[in-house]
């Protein structure tokens, strides 16, 4: 198995975030809020076997999900921010963001 830590960083204020991978439920959280002071909200960290991989992320409340797919081998750091316009952006790295 490999590791993929999803970070739920900028842009969440108490709202719904559901991950599913492979069309099976690997993450719900029911009340995802940013700490400012961080910049994050929290990190998932699931198991996943290496490969060819989407997740899916969906933000119930707003209606919204996207598809993010990703090649994992080892270890694998994805951030995900909710941007003021309701999008949701990301970005990946094989080390971890720093947070302070």
């Amino acid at each position: 198995m490999a590791t993929l830590q999803v970070h739920l960083q900028e842009g969440f204020a108490g709202e719904p975030v559901v991950l599913r991978l492979g069309g099976r439920i690997v993450a719900d959280r029911p009340s995802v809020s940013t700490r400012p002071q961080l910049g994050l909200a929290e990190i998932v960290r699931l198991d996943v076997p290496p490969g060819h991989h989407v997740l899916e992320v969906a933000l119930p409340a707003r209606h919204r999900s996207e598809k993010i797919p990703f090649d994992l081998d080892r270890e694998l750091h994805l951030a995900l921010s909710l941007e003021r316009d309701g999008t949701l952006s990301h970005r990946s790295s094989e080390s971890t963001f720093g947070y302070v």
